[in-house]
């Protein structure tokens, strides 16, 4: 959120800065900005069956989301999460069963995190 505004701020200086040299009698100025948005993901563990997952992602990538044992290495029965965006998911106990953390994976290999659910 904090880039975004940093975005935001230099745009609008941007715009400020076009403005002044058209008021100073220039009859043409040419402004462009470009922005990248990197890739993130976050989990945020609801309850024992909720999770929100805040995910940005490039076009076209798909995410995986999947509850595991003791590690992220092998997704099972993982969701996919096409858009970015913020997903709230319920997971049933009988996918959670035995299992003591979620994880999420891009199929690009650029997003990787987990978080611990409460015993």
């Amino acid at each position: 959120m904090h880039t975004r505004g940093v975005y935001t701020k230099l745009a609008f200086s941007l715009l400020a800065v076009s403005g002044l040299a058209s008021a100073a009698g220039q009859s043409h100025a040419t402004l462009s900005v470009s922005a990248v948005v990197l890739s993130k993901a976050r989990l945020e563990i609801q309850s024992s069956t909720a999770i929100t997952v805040f995910v940005s992602m490039y076009s076209g990538v798909v995410a995986f989301v999947w509850s595991a044992t003791d590690s992220c290495t092998k997704p099972e029965n993982a969701r996919a999460l096409t858009s970015s965006g913020r997903h709230h998911l319920s997971l049933s106990p009988g996918e959670l069963r035995g299992t003591k953390m979620i994880c999420l994976a891009s199929r690009d290999g650029v997003l990787h995190t987990s978080a611990r659910l409460p015993e």
